[in-house]
């Protein structure tokens, strides 16, 4: 069990390094107060973006979470084009109908977690009655290890649920404790993929994509095609009748948008306007290598 203090502001970022026979290691800890109220019988979420890249190794998840009935409160973890865990899901439900009815967390989950499992601690004659350096997860397992080979940058959003009603709480404080190793060249070249297109930076071909895009300029055409929702999806307007059964993403385009592509194809107005046609979209992806 490795020990912190943290210097607890609105995001602290301390870095420790640390050697092995094999390579640097560095311990980062980045936290987050949000001092958020927790919606009863609703959820909030909260995102810390981590400027400080590295090869994961290891990840905990230290968490102050006053509640008045922690066995409502469920803890999911999102690295944004990583993994997604529940790290926490009512402890002592279904064994009690209504979860664990103790106060509060104040826990670090940690799957060599020396003092036991998350999901069968209920405390109630302490203060917090899910405490210490515990495994997480439903059943109890590693369920961090999701995250391990995961490049640390990037946002990162904790989401708490409360999942019955009657009892109330916040989320003051929770931090991502790090072991990374540095990136090789071929971990940046795998891993890094700086417009989030969801195509890697060694193959995208076309850098600096934004999503959603500025085309149609108009509206968006019968079999035209654009990235207009907030995914590598590339949307369309259905015919009315049987149209051409097609489908595209960024990753099919190798990271291109119709705007990109109508600037490398050095097309008209009309596609800037209503989308790129079925025409063009194939035509572009007989060109990639």
């Amino acid at each position: 069990m490795r020990k912190f203090v943290l210097f607890v502001f609105l995001v602290i970022i301390a870095m420790i390094a640390a050697t092995s026979a094999s390579a640097s290691i560095s311990f980062i800890a980045v936290c987050r107060t949000p001092s958020s109220d927790i919606p009863d019988n609703g959820s909030i979420s909260d995102t810390v973006t981590v400027d400080s890249g590295g090869l994961l190794t290891d990840l905990d998840v230290r968490l102050i979470v006053p509640h008045t009935k922690v066995g409502d409160l469920k803890f999911t973890l999102e690295h944004a084009g990583g993994a997604s865990v529940t790290i926490i899901d009512r402890p002592g439900e279904p064994v009690s109908d209504n979860g664990c009815s103790g106060d509060n967390y104040d826990v670090t989950v940690d799957d060599e977690g020396s003092d036991g499992d998350i999901e069968n601690q209920c405390d109630n004659t302490n203060t917090s009655a899910i405490h210490g350096n515990r495994r997480g997860g439903d059943p109890p397992g590693s369920v961090l290890s999701a995250f391990d080979g995961e490049d640390f940058s990037g946002d990162w959003t904790l989401t708490v649920t409360d999942l019955a009603p009657g009892d109330s709480g916040a989320l003051n404080l929770w931090c991502l404790i790090a072991s990374v190793e540095p990136l090789s060249d071929d971990d940046i070249d795998s891993t890094l993929d700086e417009d989030r297109d969801v195509v890697p930076d060694n193959v995208d071909l076309c850098p600096g994509t934004v999503i959603p895009e500025s085309i149609p300029t108009d509206s968006l055409g019968v079999n035209r095609w654009a990235l207009v929702d907030k995914d590598n999806a590339f949307d369309t307007k259905g015919p009315a009748g049987r149209g051409p059964d097609r489908s595209y993403s960024t990753a099919d385009t190798g990271g291109c948008s119709c705007e990109q592509i109508i600037e490398v194809m050095s097309l008209g107005q009309g596609h800037l306007k209503h989308g790129c046609s079925v025409g063009v979209m194939d035509r572009w992806l007989e060109r990639l290598p």
